[in-house]
């Protein structure tokens, strides 16, 4: 593997994304070809469609991807799925053409950072981070999107004095 910091590749041949979950200091191959390491995008810049960002309101965290419109969800370009990834924890919802680019996750309500991924089959990886407090979640705003090039790093530990419960995932119907 060539990019020691990615946990994310793609195939250039045929497209298929492979998640490293523990380095064994393997190159990762595919149909012949080395895999790509996967960067996330993070610029605003032509990015309205494929930003992820939290929609504030609710009783769990919605993650909706495009800031301006909404992502296209059609058969050649679509999401493929939204990652939230807090305090050493990861959710993921998967979508499929057709549905709306969007994931509800139950998430208690306390003052945290969440990192926010999205990948768009056509533009690759998207990743945000944002603050979330307790009046996200009951209407209120959620705080400012950290978006700008490499200064978004690990998501920080949740400070000891929040009851941390799993966060489980809200599956729209198929």
């Amino acid at each position: 593997m060539s990019d020691e910091n990615a946990r994310l590749y793609r195939c250039p041949v045929c497209d298929t994304v492979v998640e490293v979950l523990d380095r064994v200091g393997i190159e990762l191959v595919c149909c012949g070809p080395a895999m790509i390491p996967l960067r996330p995008r993070t610029a605003r810049t032509d990015s309205e469609r494929h930003l992820p960002l939290i929609r504030p309101g609710g009783e769990g965290l919605t993650i909706v991807v495009g800031a301006e419109r909404e992502h296209p969800m059609e058969e050649d370009h679509h999401i493929e799925w939204i990652e939230v990834s807090f305090d050493s924890k990861c959710f993921r919802h998967f979508l499929r053409p057709g549905q709306k680019p969007q994931a509800a996750f139950e998430i208690d309500p306390c003052d945290r950072e969440v990192a926010i991924q999205a990948y768009c089959n056509v533009h690759g990886l998207w990743r945000s981070v944002e603050r979330i407090s307790s009046g996200a979640f009951f209407g209120g705003r959620t705080g400012q999107t950290r978006t700008g090039g490499n200064d978004i790093g690990p998501v920080p530990p949740v400070p000891a004095s929040c009851p941390t419960r799993d966060a489980k995932l809200l599956r729209a119907p198929l």
